[in-house]
């Protein structure tokens, strides 16, 4: 009976081992480190920017490029300056949106695509209008929203830009879509910085100074032959792993999740099966 129960214990000690090993293998991350960046909100401390590996069937964590090494590089693929972004949409949605700030961006800043945007946005209640050359300006004059008053915007713009201000804050359903389509661009344009920042350190063998231990770390990782391209590849925020979760990618980089509490629960029932043989 002693020999069973050591045989019993020997055969629990592989089982085990085996199960821990297979776990390992199929967790499809080389480690998680939490917490992905997913650029949806203005400040994401000590969060990680992943990429595909070369195989394309696995995700690896980076340090994100700073800013410092992105205009090293020469590279700005953000569909607004961040403090700009942040200050109008904050969310993606109409949660605490700077009116005053968005006013003064699209005054400052008239032949900003993104200004031309929400001008055409807003348009329709003839707050802003289209001139000869085929800008959205303000109007010859503006009947406020409570149809109270004419202001002549030929004699005071600042009267007019205030009833801009109060119109854009009175729309809500339109601000909710205008901060949600935003943030989905913005997000994407700053993961794909992150994309071309390592494909080009892995590029360049020479340390880039604004970049060394990214450079480094993405040198030391290239795989032979100095295919770069697959840094190239962005994941989208949907794919990104949730802390607790292990993921794994396929070829068409769908996200499978396959949790820690569910491992462990198929370990603990595998054990108290073999226990019970004991």
């Amino acid at each position: 009976m002693k020999m069973m129960k050591t045989s019993y214990g020997s055969l629990l000690l592989v089982v085990l081992v085996w199960s821990l090993s297979l776990f390992g293998a199929v967790n499809g991350i080389e480690e998680i480190k939490c917490p992905p960046c997913r650029y949806e909100k203005e400040n994401e401390p000590g969060c990680y920017s992943y990429s595909q590996t070369s195989s394309r069937t696995e995700m690896k964590a980076w340090e994100p490029a700073d800013e410092f090494c992105l205009a090293s590089l020469g590279i700005e693929l953000r569909i607004l300056k961040l403090d700009i972004f942040w200050a109008i949409c904050p969310y993606a949605n109409e949660t605490d949106v700077n009116y005053s700030e968005m006013q003064n961006f699209l005054k400052n800043y008239p032949d900003h695509p993104i200004s031309r945007e929400i001008k055409e946005l807003f348009a329709d209640r003839g707050i802003f209008v289209l001139n000869a050359a085929g800008d959205y300006v303000l109007p010859e004059s503006i009947t406020t929203a409570s149809n109270q008053a004419f202001i002549n915007c030929t004699f005071s713009q600042q009267l007019c830009w205030g009833e801009v201000r109060v119109e854009l804050k009175g729309r809500i359903q339109k601000i909710r879509s205008l901060c949600k389509n935003l943030h989905s661009r913005q997000s994407g344009a700053l993961q794909l910085e992150q994309a071309k920042t390592r494909e080009n350190l892995c590029d360049v063998a020479t340390t880039v100074a604004a970049c060394g231990t990214l450079h480094d770390a993405i040198q030391a990782y290239k795989p032979f032959g100095g295919d770069c391209t697959f840094f190239d590849d962005i994941i989208p925020n949907s794919a990104l792993p949730v802390c607790g979760e292990i993921l794994l990618l396929d070829t068409s980089a769908a996200a499978r999740p396959i949790t820690t509490a569910t491992v462990i629960s198929g370990l603990a029932s595998v054990a108290l099966a073999l226990v019970a043989l004991i």
